[in-house]
């Protein structure tokens, strides 16, 4: 899914949300996408800015807040 995502990346032109089960997929995750040229983002209760309270402002922040590229793909985890 990883390599699909990242060879489709102007497709998907930075609308990407990519959910994982835990927390160690997320960083396992992330280095797949940065291998591939891609910049992940991850947003969980240990990847908060100041301005993000909680894990719901960091991704309402990240959604209005950034100039989102075609490269950009938002980790999450449902844990």
């Amino acid at each position: 899914m990883i390599q699909l995502i990242s060879i489709n990346k102007d497709f998907y032109n930075g609308k990407v949300i990519f959910v994982q089960p835990k927390k160690e997929n997320l960083l396992e995750s992330e280095s797949q996408f940065k291998a591939r040229g891609m910049t992940p983002h991850i947003i969980d209760e240990d990847h908060l800015t100041e301005e993000m309270t909680s894990v719901a402002k960091g991704l309402y922040s990240y959604i209005l807040k950034r100039k989102i590229k075609k490269t950009d793909v938002l980790l999450v985890t449902h844990q």
